[in-house]
This record gives C-alpha cells, structure tokens and sequence, in this order.
C-alpha cells in the first residue's frame, strides 16, 4: 500500500465519519421531535454540542487535509469537482463553526445554566435546521467526489445543482410532525 493509497482511505473513512455523525444526530433528533419529547431534544441538541467539535470538526479537517494531498498527488487540477468540493467544504465549516455550534452551545447553556427549556428548544430547533443544511452540501460534496463532474458537464453539474438546490430547501422547513412546525 503506497501514499496514496493511504491518503484514500483516510479521506474515505473520515468522510464516514464526518457525514455519519451529523446524519446519525438528525435522526436521533428527529425521532425526539417525532415522540414529542422535549427533554430528549434538548438531551440530543447537547450531544450535538459536544459531538461536533470532538468528532465532525476533527474528521472534516481531515478531509480536507487528505482531499488536498489526493488532488496533488494524483495530478488533479483546478477541476469542477474538486474546487465544488472546496467550496461546499467550506461552507459546511462555515455554517458549523459560525452559526450551528454556536447556536447549540448557547441552547445548551440556556437549558442547563438559565433552566429555560423554551428558549432553549427553540435555538436547538433552528440550529438543527441548519445543520440539515449542512447534511445536504456534505451529500452533495460526496456526489461530486464519486461523479467527478468537468466543467464541461454542464447537464451534470446543473441537475446535481437543482437536486442540491432542492434538498436544502426541503431540509431548511421545519419537519413535518414536529413541535416547531405546530
């Protein structure tokens, strides 16, 4: 096994890692909002707090590190699906680091420090919100990572476009069935 080859499976497995534990907190999210439970919401939206910069932030960064050390090392140029990838890397950090994880460790502290579960329910219900936002341009990073899109694949690049387009705004509506969207 060269380099290279171990670059690939550090950036396969921190990619698991990185879209498997925001995927694995939607659903544990969703199923507390589903069961009406705000005890178990606020108990989730803390673990989010804690998972994203013990598990989410560290494999992203990995990632990335290894996604840049791929392209340079396999010859790739300032090709579609890599500077896409880029930038929805970068937005996904953005939205993590500047609005997601700050409005999940102000929801936590407002429960357990303010003992406010109202307001605190409601900053870790649009903090999620964006988080499934996030989830969508980590799908659509991975679909540009398998697809390898050109520039010249305009008919690809503009479906994938529509598709991600769609999505966030479906993932940016309160879900159906849950407390918020009452």
């Amino acid at each position: 096994m060269d380099l290279y080859e171990l670059l690939k499976l550090a950036h396969v497995g921190a990619m698991i890692a990185w879209i498997g534990s925001g995927l694995g907190l939607l659903v544990l999210f969703a199923a507390a909002e589903a069961w009406h439970d705000e005890g178990d919401v606020l108990r989730v939206v803390k673990g989010a707090s804690i998972l994203g910069p013990t598990l989410s932030v560290p494999s992203g960064l990995i990632v990335l590190a290894t996604g840049l050390g791929l392209a340079w090392g396999g010859g790739y140029g300032w090709e579609a699906w890599i500077v896409l990838s880029l930038l929805g890397v970068t937005a996904v950090f953005a939205l993590g680091a500047g609005v997601v994880g700050p409005r999940l460790e102000w929801a936590t502290l407002v429960w357990e420090r303010d003992d406010d579960p109202e307001q605190a329910l409601a900053c870790g219900r649009g903090a999620m919100r964006i988080a499934r936002l996030g989830q969508v341009i980590q799908f659509t990073v991975l679909a540009l990572m398998v697809t390898r899109p050109g520039w010249e694949d305009v008919g690809a690049l503009t479906v994938m476009a529509v598709l991600a387009a769609v999505a966030g705004g479906l993932a940016m509506r309160p879900a159906p069935g849950s407390a918020e969207h009452a």
